[in-house]
């Protein structure tokens, strides 16, 4: 994600075996398919990363999650080969994990009425198309690129749109103030639209883990995937 601030610390530090592995160009090599193609303007934004050619987010999807958790694997496997093994038989039981969350979300989103939803930024187009399979509706996004709120000509085509599509849900994030949802959502409010605000994580960042001192819990991306699919399956009708 960050690839700015990785590139400055790999240029800054003193440890020369240190390597890098960028899973999102490796994916982009070898398994093309399990790209999606960002709808933003290419550029540099986003805390130093690039929406272009293909959206970055691809932790969001769990078939993506599954093929970076291979990639790292069979990394640290030429790095350590002594334990090759070991890494491959963690990264299967996490898979399985992964699979597991796979299987929930398709349950949750059965039977839907509604797919149709707000996001706050182009963060989830991998969690809403590709993850379950059930296309889900991601409308657009609040804002076109982070942190920059949308213009009074935006803002209107944007509840238009929602009107259009009947959107029952806006999904805000933890990093990012609420108010132009709550804007949006007063404005659907006059229409006849009663569209809830809930917020979805786009895993951006993680707690540090229980007993360490900088390594993050490795158990906050399932529990916050888990979440993800709870609060928007609850909020659709």
């Amino acid at each position: 994600l960050d690839d700015t601030f990785v590139s400055r610390m790999l240029q800054n530090n003193r440890n020369t075996s240190l390597k890098r592995l960028v899973v999102g160009n490796v994916i982009e090599q070898k398994n093309h398919d399990l790209m999606v193609h960002g709808k933003g303007d290419a550029g540099p934004e986003h805390k130093g990363h690039m929406h272009g050619a293909h959206d970055p987010h691809i932790w969001l999807g769990i078939p993506q999650a599954i093929e970076m958790t291979k990639l790292i694997a069979e990394k640290l496997g030429e790095i350590d080969s002594k334990k090759k093994d070991d890494y491959k038989k963690r990264a299967d039981a996490f898979i399985v994990e992964l699979q597991k969350v796979h299987a929930e979300g398709k349950k949750a989103f059965d039977g839907k009425k509604s797919k149709s939803f707000i996001t706050m930024h182009e963060a989830f187009e991998y969690f809403a198309h590709w993850d379950f399979g059930y296309d889900l509706d991601l409308v657009a996004p609040i804002q076109k690129k982070p942190g920059l709120d949308p213009d009074a000509v935006s803002m209107a085509k944007l509840i238009e749109t929602s009107k259009e599509k009947k959107v029952s849900v806006i999904a805000v994030e933890p990093q990012y103030s609420q108010a132009q949802a709550e804007t949006l959502q007063r404005s659907l409010k006059k229409s006849g639209i009663d569209a809830k605000i809930v917020t979805l994580d786009p895993l951006e960042t993680a707690p540090i883990g229980a007993g360490s001192r900088f390594n993050p819990d490795p158990g906050y991306y399932l529990k916050k995937m888990r979440e993800n699919i709870d609060t928007l399956a609850k909020a659709l009708p």
